[in-house]
């Protein structure tokens, strides 16, 4: 079941090419940021989660966006923070709920910090 997702953020991916590097235009500059605007449910909660590189980091803030929206490791989430003032946060790992055969996924929580 899906949470209600009552809050709004967005997040920036930064391009990359078949081999992971960070597509450039012609004149060798880094090409714009991808923006998605998605709706989502932000919790304010430490966690201490592995990231990519096997090392226990502290989390933060954990976002429940829907299935459909993209994001990596490179990703940074921008939202409004419960005082009204902008803040970012880099995702750090994730997790997906699923139902109970794994076929179909619910929403993905990831956690920033």
């Amino acid at each position: 079941m899906m949470p209600p997702m009552r809050d709004q953020v967005t997040v920036v991916t930064t391009r990359l090419d078949d081999n992971g590097n960070p597509v450039i235009d012609d004149r060798g500059r880094p090409v714009a940021p991808e923006e998605t605007v998605t709706k989502a449910r932000i919790t304010y909660k430490v966690k201490v989660v592995r990231n990519r590189h096997g090392v226990e980091q502290t989390t933060n803030v954990e976002f429940d966006l829907p299935p459909e929206v993209k994001f990596d490791y490179d990703s940074t989430i921008e939202y409004t923070n419960s005082f009204g003032q902008e803040d970012k946060a880099e995702v750090v790992a994730w997790e997906e709920s699923t139902n109970l055969s794994g076929s179909r996924v619910f929403f993905r929580t990831v956690y920033g910090g």
